[in-house]
């Protein structure tokens, strides 16, 4: 059977894609969450955090040395046998639909709620998942090569929010440290579990790097990455709105609207709604992607592309009926960042173990 890819991109390509595939929601919808838990000490939990997503990137490159070209879905039937094994990559695949479904959800929801009141949500996340369907129809190539072209543009984005707001910071705020001790930063750490654990789906690309000998120090760089982006966001966010951050469900759409640059730029909310859009679709083409690789290798079929249009359709039910109302939406994160904490970090680790105790593939071939 040919192999179901023939695209290739570079370990710093998959680097920026994960890495733009956090940034879509981390730092939009993250700061209240963590904010209710830790309250001023909030900054810390991603600097925590970071310990799965650096975790999950290394299990997945050290588990793709083992078996080279291929991913979780196709080594786990080798690891822990046929039927266990397609039980795991199921539970990790259906996460991963899952997930997409909570952040098309999302997407329509800050896009309602901002600046399109009078747009249905169905047609926010179903036009943007069309779109993202098309894109991943052309391979990995054309998704790494956007998420390079992006990023870029997307920093560039989040430096034209910040700067206006230097004069307006206040880092007393950040004061008193630790003042509940280190239980409630723990707490907002749990939280931050609904994005690092994401760095396991490096595995779905994993098998198209062409310099996979640097796949681990990109995907350490990217987690760094995150977490001088997550840490600096919320820094900013506190030195602005002190208390008042547990308030809003975006706070950083809010102090956006009261900027101005150079006297006579105003309403910068635009920029965030620009930077949401473009980082939301790289976000929902990596996943995209995955998820339509993933279920082709699980059923053994011969391409994943005509997978991503039943797949859409599967996303946006998911975004309706995980969560029949907002008021639903927002009310389980802890629930949420719970499952995808097992499904890609303990499963992953689960396979991670039982590789170590039965030693390389060759290995155990010889000594049979």
């Amino acid at each position: 059977m040919p192999p179901l890819e023939q695209g290739k991109i570079s370990a710093a390509q998959l680097a920026c894609m994960i890495y733009l595939a956090l940034l879509a929601t981390a730092i939009l919808s993250g700061p209240p969450i963590l904010y209710r838990h830790a309250g001023v000490d909030f900054w810390m939990g991603p600097i925590i955090a970071s310990v799965t997503g650096f975790g999950a990137c290394a299990m997945m490159v050290y588990l793709h040395r083992l078996y080279p070209g291929q991913s979780l879905v196709q080594y786990a039937d080798h690891l822990i046998g046929k039927a266990a094994g397609k039980t795991v990559s199921f539970v990790f695949l259906l996460v991963l639909v899952f997930q997409n479904g909570q952040q098309a959800r999302q997407f329509s929801e800050m896009m309602s709620l901002a600046f399109l009141e009078r747009t249905p949500p169905l047609v926010l996340s179903g036009t943007l998942l069309a779109l993202s369907t098309i894109t991943v129809r052309y391979g990995v190539e054309v998704i790494g090569r956007c998420a390079q072209l992006l990023m870029p543009i997307l920093i560039t984005l989040t430096s034209l929010l910040i700067a206006p707001l230097i004069s307006d910071m206040e880092p007393e705020n950040l004061l008193p440290f630790l003042e509940n001790g280190i239980v409630p930063v723990m707490k907002s750490t749990i939280m931050m579990q609904v994005w690092f654990p994401m760095y396991a789906y490096m595995t779905f690309f994993l098998p198209f790097v062409h310099n996979i000998n640097q796949a681990r120090k990109w995907g350490f760089l990217s987690v760094l990455w995150s977490v001088l982006t997550f840490t600096g966001t919320m820094l900013v966010i506190l030195f602005v709105l002190d208390g008042a951050v547990s308030l809003f469900r975006f706070p950083y759409l809010i102090i956006s609207r009261y900027l101005a640059i150079f006297g006579f730029f105003s309403r910068l909310d635009i920029i965030i709604m620009v930077f949401w859009i473009v980082d939301v679709f790289v976000r929902f083409i990596v996943l995209h992607y995955a998820a339509a690789i993933g279920l082709a290798q699980w059923f053994g079929a011969s391409s994943y592309r005509h997978l991503a249009a039943p797949l859409a359709v599967l996303i946006l039910v998911f975004s309706v009926w995980s969560y029949p109302s907002s008021v639903d939406f927002y009310s389980i994160p802890m629930h949420v960042s719970t499952l995808y904490f097992c499904a890609n970090i303990i499963l992953p680790a689960f396979l991670f173990i039982v590789s170590l105790l039965r030693g390389s593939p060759a290995a155990a071939s010889d000594a049979e």
